[in-house]
């Protein structure tokens, strides 16, 4: 006997290692299946047996989004933290900043905005594929977003001088 098709699981997130969909496993095969990019599998268990009712039997695989750490994110705890334990600077932080967050999963994104719609008002991280915060913006490291942050003038407004008349 001969069995066609793939291993399936109940949230499609899954693939076969090295095989297509045109491809035929004999009875007793198994195959391995791994999650996409930016998932885990649970259980643990990715094996798959081809059965003699030619259906795939081994737990069933569910793949999940990867998750980003809400602790080592460097300003998740000073927007959802209490605020009478905050310093003053944090507490500026909390006045300046609309805090965006959809959530710690891969492909989530966290947004802080300044309040007054300033220019270079958007500093955004995003939950990556290996499960760590990854800064939008450019490649600077935590701490100098942080003093990005503080720093007084990344929510001021700018304006121009009137121009000059002669």
């Amino acid at each position: 006997m001969v069995s066609q098709g793939t291993p399936t699981n109940s949230s499609g997130d899954s693939k076969l290692i090295e095989a297509s969909a045109d491809d035929y496993f004999l009875l007793d095969t198994r195959v391995g299946v791994v999650c996409e990019d930016g998932y885990e599998s649970e259980p643990n268990s990715t094996v798959q047996i081809c059965t003699r009712s030619e259906h795939w039997a081994g737990e069933e695989m569910i793949c999940r989004p990867r998750r980003c750490s809400a602790e080592d994110h460097p300003v998740i705890g000073i927007f959802v933290g209490d605020l009478q334990n905050h310093t003053d600077s944090t507490r500026k932080l909390v006045g300046t900043f609309d805090f965006s967050y959809e959530g710690n999963f891969y492909g989530n994104e966290l947004t802080l905005r300044c309040k007054n719609n300033s220019s270079e008002s958007e500093l955004t991280w995003k939950c990556d594929s290996s499960g760590q915060w990854k800064f939008l913006q450019d490649n600077k490291s935590d701490s100098d977003i942080i003093s990005r942050m503080m720093s007084s003038d990344l929510c001021e407004l700018k304006n121009c001088n009137p121009p000059e008349v002669c």
